[in-house]
């Protein structure tokens, strides 16, 4: 769920829902890291929210390493998007990858 808890009449400026991959978990603020899927949803009326709302989005992996992915919610401010709001995964994946080369 998604909810705009400012005053009714109210319009929130673009969102985006975005998963990233970062190499210490999320704590506010500026952040670098390895964007993993992401979407645009538009705006949202004040006192209203979007519930039960599904996305399927293509997952972009990370380079090799261990890393924290934590879900946002951005609003488009001033040129860029603004973390508002998010929730860190509890456990660290680790992104691995195996070459494998076969002769004909």
């Amino acid at each position: 769920e998604i909810a705009n808890n400012r005053i009714a009449g109210t319009l929130s400026d673009d969102l985006s829902v975005e998963l990233w991959a970062l190499p210490s978990p999320y704590q506010d603020g500026q952040f670098s890291g390895h964007p993993l899927a992401g979407t645009q949803i538009g705006q949202l009326n004040g006192q209203q929210g979007f519930r039960n709302w599904e996305y399927s989005q293509a997952l972009q992996m990370p380079p090799e390493g261990l890393w924290h992915v934590t879900l946002m919610l951005r609003e488009w401010q001033n040129g860029e998007f603004v973390t508002r709001d998010y929730v860190n995964f509890p456990d660290p994946v680790r992104a691995s990858y195996k070459l494998t080369l076969s002769l004909a």
